[in-house]
């Protein structure tokens, strides 16, 4: 299966490097009222103040989340304390690592790096104007993969499902331009407008892959589709020695983006309401959009293969390889179709009540990210501390997929000269001896460094 796990890698790998950079919200930062970053989750929920992003440095994130995986899945003690084994260790059982594995295992990480920013106050509307980059990736792995890449030919006639394995990928410059305003005393609204330039967009997707195991023979059945858009992509044909047929070289991918080649737009909607003089709710929605990706800078490629192979040649061991392992990721190419990809869109619904004349708040936050391959929810618990008028603090857990073992963290120093923020949903509470983190499903970062303007009318 290394071909497979490679061809994974090589998907979101190249969508990686294209824009380094960073993702969706931090949920901890979502009541602090002095941190231009609340405007990401929701526009209704402005700063303190205006500001101007440091270039480059004034918004990065990074999020990872899973609905099952996390690092004490792939990574063990070893059993002699030397040290740490992965799964596929002959020492770890097999069903220590089946029982904590869902039919199909989801993974999704976002990344964005603002480029630039800036937000200001005139009379009491907000506006604000970001120009961003980011990525976002979905990956499905089934239950059976890792069954298989554990067992392997152990179990004479086993059959292992392999199918609906996926992984998406996209790349692409956002620039959003955001307005918000009261209606009343009680009640503010808001929304960004954005534009997209798409960069990079792949998919890998097998709807069918049957794998039959005996001592003696493998069958196996593959049906797939690869598809990838970027201008200035390459992809070389290969032939196959024995029977003549072409198909795409996934070993030799030239990848060199020189401009987009999609384009789309999204919308962000935000409400703010003062229930009583101390709670308030709010809700909104995120990354409500798409990019329509051209056919003229793709490359497609289709499988539908059906063999058999008794062996393959393992290096150094001089053995005859009498079938094709490589085959399981092979690809024909096909004449590539305008396509359209959705963002991953985000819903929040929050209420906060506040104390000591608004000095420590407590918040309640749902966000429910609509991914490629599934839907992903956490519920978030907070506690803001606004002592001073320079600094603010948030504390908080979200518990639906971090097993109750991880808080988050969010601090923001903004004295008159400048505003920084740092925070994480997800602080890390158990290490290995390795100082490797285990258990969370969902890990994320935000970094931001701006120079504040004057107040606005909140």
């Amino acid at each position: 299966m290394k071909k497979i796990f490679h061809l994974a890698a090589l998907l979101a790998g190249a969508c990686l490097l294209t824009t380094r950079v960073p993702a969706q919200q931090l949920r901890t930062a979502y009541f602090m009222d002095k941190a231009p970053v609340r405007t990401y989750l929701n526009p209704a929920l402005r700063p303190e103040r205006g500001y101007i992003n440091i270039p480059a440095l004034g918004h990065t994130q990074v999020e990872f989340m899973s609905n099952s995986l996390s690092l004490d899945n792939i990574l063990y003690p070893s059993p002699n304390g030397s040290g740490l084994v992965t799964f596929l260790d002959s020492r770890i059982d097999a069903d220590r690592l089946l029982r904590d594995l869902k039919e199909r295992n989801n993974l999704g990480a976002d990344l964005r790096i603002g480029v630039l920013g800036v937000g200001f106050y005139t009379g009491d509307a907000f506006w604000s104007v970001d120009l961003s980059a980011r990525v976002s990736t979905g990956v499905t792995l089934p239950e059976g993969l890792f069954e298989f890449a554990k067992r392997g030919s152990g179990y004479d006639g086993r059959i292992y499902d392999l199918k609906d394995m996926q992984v998406d990928a996209n790349s692409f410059a956002e620039l959003a331009i955001g307005y918000s305003r009261p209606v009343n005393d009680r009640l503010t609204v808001g929304g960004k407008v954005k534009i997209l330039a798409g960069l990079v967009n792949s998919r890998m997707k097998f709807d069918k892959m049957r794998i039959q195991m005996s001592q003696e023979r493998w069958e196996v059945e593959a049906e797939g589709s690869f598809d990838m858009n970027a201008n200035g992509l390459t992809i070389p044909d290969k032939t196959d020695e024995e029977d003549g047929s072409s198909y795409l070289d996934m070993n030799d991918i030239d990848l060199s983006p020189t401009g987009p080649c999609g384009y789309g737009g999204a919308i962000d909607l935000g409400v703010s309401y003062k229930l009583l003089d101390n709670l308030t709710l709010s809700g909104a929605l995120i990354d409500l959009g798409f990019i329509d990706w051209s056919a003229r800078n793709a490359v497609s490629g289709r499988s539908a293969d059906r063999y058999s192979f008794t062996g393959f040649e393992l290096e150094g061991e001089g053995e005859t390889n009498t079938g094709d392992f490589d085959k399981l990721a092979r690809f024909r190419r096909v004449e590539s179709r305008n396509h359209t990809t959705r963002l991953t869109t985000t819903l929040n619904l929050a209420g906060e009540y506040t104390i000591l004349n608004d000095k420590i708040g407590f918040g309640l936050l749902s966000s429910t990210q609509f991914l490629t391959t599934s839907t992903f929810t956490e519920l978030t618990l907070s506690a803001n501390f606004r002592p001073i008028d320079w600094f603010s603090a948030s504390v908080s857990y979200s518990f639906i997929h971090s097993k109750f073992d991880t808080f988050g963290i969010a601090l923001n120093f903004s004295p008159s000269w400048i505003n920084f923020f740092v925070g994480t949903d997800y602080m890390f509470t158990r290490i290995t001896p390795q100082w490797v983190p285990v258990s969370q499903r969902s890990a994320n970062l935000f970094l931001g460094l701006s120079i504040p303007l004057k107040r606005g009318k909140n």
